[in-house]
């Protein structure tokens, strides 16, 4: 008895948490627009709320193309899918001569300079490496590429082309194992014609390396074979390296394993067998869960314990990826207002770390202390932006020049790209509400994870990247529902 009352009282925090995230954003996007409005008009004017249009009769195209699909051998629809996001990745790559800018500039300057041997950017205290070193690995994975087709940023491109074609069958594949075919269709056109993702296509960003390998993590451990947990563990570890969200991910399975546990359910307990007899304590839920999670814990663990020791040997760091030199930057910016001015501050104490580590602590627990109110404010302000604003990873491609947006349709594709995504949230929120999707699994656990992070640290929308699977996943249901309801 205890233990279903505990797994109600999970079903109904996870079903609160999906709810109030959607309609927070459904709330946001509105919001931000009319910020948008009146502070903003170079970027969005009440003239482009005509873009509204471009963006149903998209969404439209999206259903009726995703009915099609689903009267076509299975097949023929990859290929057709795979043939539609190859043709926008021609359009992408060949129409924008885009070059890496910000952060990604300084990635790949790094990946060209350790694929020269030169490994001392990330040992210079005042390098982008240095300052943030968890980005070492995806500037070695960039590395091992120019290697083979030298400093070439084209080859990045498609690189990444192929990995957003493999995210959109990814979707296509998830939702079909999870509901059925004809939603899939919707998933897989949805997926495929979603501008803010194949927009980033000209871009290779460690969220693209990350999402993919989150669809082998989710499909590891819920395949729930004491293996395939062991490879989750690695896996993970491998994706930390290129981007630092394994502890979320880890987070996830401690979460999934906790509810199965306590839901008690023996019926999809796998039996295994030892010295020819059956192990009948690992079929139990808690056992195996345990037993599931350790082994999950403890290759993550060993493997990132090689590759700290890997890039300590080869030169890359003076320290281990997985500790931060500014272990506070994230927290700082992402919870106080008016702190991006990290290099200035770093610049005053000459580069000593643990001076300007002690000084950004001290900084939060003061504002914590006496301005609370502000830390309230700010978080507020910046989650609005997170949930409510459009897509601009786009931007990280060229020079921040704001003429841009007149000489090439970027305008156009952001705002088509804004109206869309509100329309996704109203998709997801029917899908969600029609189909009762109110189990415990690792994609919900993840989103709401994923959701509540950002309250703690800086928060771009360009950083939902990793939520659209969920957002998608719950659009495509929403597609099904008008299909059955004859509601469109």
């Amino acid at each position: 008895m205890a233990e279903r009352k505990l797994t109600r009282f999970a079903d109904s925090i996870v079903k609160s948490f999906i709810y109030g995230i959607l309609t927070l954003s459904l709330i946001c996007v509105p919001i931000c627009l009319l910020v948008f409005v009146r502070h903003y008009q170079d970027t969005f004017a009440f003239r482009d709320f005509v873009f509204v249009l471009p963006a149903t009769v998209l969404m439209v195209g999206i259903y009726l193309l995703g009915k099609r699909l689903q009267k076509i051998e299975e097949k023929y629809v990859v290929a057709i899918m795979v043939a539609i996001e190859a043709i926008i990745a021609l359009l992408m790559i060949t129409t924008y001569d885009t070059k890496p800018c910000s952060d990604y500039a300084a990635i790949w300057k790094t990946a060209c300079q350790y694929a020269r041997g030169d490994y001392s950017a990330g040992l210079k205290p005042d390098n982008y490496m240095y300052y943030f070193n968890w980005q070492i690995g995806i500037a070695f994975f960039e590395s091992l590429i120019i290697r083979v087709f030298g400093e070439n940023f084209l080859v990045l491109k498609i690189l990444n082309a192929m990995l957003v074609i493999g995210f959109d069958y990814c979707m296509y594949r998830l939702i079909k194992r999870e509901s059925n075919r004809e939603i899939a269709c919707f998933g897989y056109a949805l997926a495929t014609l979603h501008i803010a993702t194949f927009m980033t296509i000209p871009q290779l960003t460690n969220h693209h390396v990350t999402i993919f390998m989150a669809f082998l993590i989710y499909r590891l451990i819920e395949s729930d074979k004491l293996w395939k947990w062991a490879v989750a563990g690695i896996v993970t570890a491998i994706m930390n390296v290129i981007r630092p969200y394994g502890i979320l991910f880890l987070l996830t399975a401690t979460c999934l394993v906790i509810y199965k546990i306590s839901k008690g359910d023996d019926s999809k307990q796998r039996e295994l067998m030892r010295d020819g007899k059956r192990s009948v304590w690992l079929t139990k839920p808690l056992w195996r869960g345990i037993v599931s999670l350790l082994l999950m814990l403890t290759t993550y663990h060993m493997q990132m314990d090689i590759v700290n020791k890997f890039f300590l040997k080869i030169g890359a760091t003076d320290s281990n990826i997985t500790d931060p030199h500014m272990p506070y930057y994230k927290f700082e910016i992402g919870m106080i207002d008016g702190s991006w001015g990290f290099l200035s501050e770093l610049e005053e104490v000459d580069f000593n770390y643990d001076e300007y580590n002690q000084i950004v602590k001290e900084q939060i627990v003061e504002t914590f202390k006496h301005r609370p109110l502000s830390i309230v404010k700010y978080v507020a302000n910046k989650m609005c932006r997170y949930l409510g604003m459009f897509d601009y990873q786009f931007e990280n491609t060229y020079d921040h020049n704001m003429g841009f947006w007149t000489r090439q349709p970027v305008r156009a594709f952001y705002c088509t790209s804004w109206f869309q995504y509100a329309i996704i949230l109203l998709l997801s929120f029917l899908g969600y509400w029609k189909h009762k999707l109110y189990k415990v699994d690792a994609y919900s656990i993840f989103f709401i994870g994923n959701t509540i992070v950002y309250l703690f640290i800086e928060a771009f929308s360009s950083y939902r990247f990793e939520s659209y699977v969920f957002l998608l996943y719950l659009a495509a249901h929403g597609m099904y529902a008008v299909q059955k309801r004859r509601l469109a």
